[in-house]
Order: C-alpha cells, then structure tokens, then sequence
C-alpha cells in the first residue's frame, strides 16, 4: 500500500500554524522520540502527520538548520510505503531574513529531503539557495571565523562551515548566488 500526503505550515515571528492532530501525537510519541520536544518545530510536525518518524533526526535537525533565524513558509510531501523501505519527505521552503543594513527582508529558498531505510534508521539533504547584493569575493572574504575556504571547483569558489554545511558561490551580473548544502 502507498499512501502520499502533504501539508502546508507557516512560522511568521514566533507563531505556528499548527495540524491539530500534531498536539495528541506528539504527547505520545514524546517517550520513544525524545528529540520531538523542539516546540513548535513545523518540520517535527510534519513528520508526525506523516509517520515517517524514523526520520526525526534527518528532516527535524536539518530543517532547524535550513531555516535558523529567519521567518519561513514549508510545503511538504510525502511517501510511505507499507514495509517502511522506501518512505521519503521532502518540503519547499521560502523563507525572509532581516536585513542587517535595515532595507527590504532578503529572500532565499530551500529544500529539505530525508528518506528511511526500512531499518528504522534515515538519510537527509539540505539544499539553500541565496541571492547575495554583493560580490562573491567579498561575501567570501567576510564568511565566519570558524569557516575556510574550499577548493575551488570550475573557478568557482567554495565555502566550508565547521557545521559541515558546504557553499559555492556563483557570480551573477549584479552580486553571487550562495548555493549552500548539508547532509545528515
């Protein structure tokens, strides 16, 4: 049996739109899932609605790391499979960051996929994707302390964070697009 289901949420400065079945689930299933105690968390919620609870670590903790300090909207979809072999989640993201120079918010999009093994155990990726107003050399140039350069790949240059998380940046005509991943 195959069963496929979606759900959509959104998180807007601290708020959650919430599935109310997520509320009895997540009371029970709190024992067996310890980390399903991030309150709030709309990708834990979704994984709920879905059962495919195997993947809590996967699709929870890196879509914490997708969104983290910004305000975001998720679409997600979902396939589960009765042995548990092939059950896969997958969401959209849009998500709006502040503007440290205090004009419009800057927007970036990503996605987040975790699939199950059908040994109770999960894979997952992250992709982010950003459009950046200044060039790839300076925003490289101001990366954080604990990141260092990567090797370039076709003259591109890349980016590695202590987190894992990898970035290439490609330029455009009028700044650099930050293609950033990170798998779990």
């Amino acid at each position: 049996m195959l069963v496929v289901g979606g759900i959509v949420g959104i998180i807007i400065g601290g708020a959650v739109a919430t599935v109310a079945t997520y509320q009895f689930a997540e009371t029970r299933l709190q024992r067996q899932f310890p980390t399903l105690d991030r309150q709030g968390n709309l990708f834990d919620q979704q994984l709920v609605q879905s059962g495919i609870l195997s993947c809590v670590d996967a699709f929870g903790g890196l879509g914490d790391q997708l969104t983290k300090g910004t305000q975001f909207a998720v679409r997600s979809h979902w396939t589960r499979d009765s042995s548990d072999a092939s059950d896969s989640i997958s969401a959209l993201v849009g998500m709006s960051a502040p503007n440290p120079a205090g004009g419009p918010a800057k927007q970036t999009v990503g996605t987040v996929f975790a699939a199950a093994d059908g040994r109770g155990r999960c894979a997952g990726y992250m992709v982010r994707v950003s459009a950046l107003p200044v060039s790839c050399n300076a925003f490289a140039a101001g990366r954080p302390q604990d990141a260092r350069l990567g090797p370039a790949l076709e003259d591109l240059t890349t980016v590695d964070l202590a987190s894992g998380e990898q970035t290439i940046l490609l330029p455009t005509d009028t700044g650099c697009v930050a293609v950033s991943t990170a798998a779990r």
